[in-house]
């Protein structure tokens, strides 16, 4: 998902937000919250600080590696780290929702 920052006045602070430019149709935003919740078959994610919102590490079929980047996206978690391992795998890594200012 393509996001862009606005800095934004908060009382008498300024603020700088994450904000989409695009959105999805609510049948691809279900298919990513799927994704993202490990509802599809050959995407595997994992939250090591034990909530959504810290660190996502996630292993997808490399057919599916785009999906799931952008399910990680969709929720926040900005992907960090692509690595293309062998057998057909990728590995993603963000740092995740609170990481990214969201």
């Amino acid at each position: 998902m393509k996001t862009r920052e606005l800095t934004v006045l908060a009382g008498e602070s300024f603020v700088t937000v994450v904000v989409p430019t695009d959105l999805p149709t609510e049948e691809r935003a279900e298919l990513l919250r799927k994704a993202f919740n490990g509802e599809v078959r050959g995407i595997t994610l994992k939250f090591p600080d034990g909530h959504w919102k810290g660190k996502v590490l996630c292993v997808a079929d490399t057919d599916l590696a785009d999906l799931a980047v952008e399910a990680m996206e969709f929720m926040g978690a900005i992907v960090d780290k692509r690595v293309t391992w062998p057998g057909r795998r990728v590995f993603l890594e963000s740092e995740g929702y609170w990481a990214h200012g969201f």
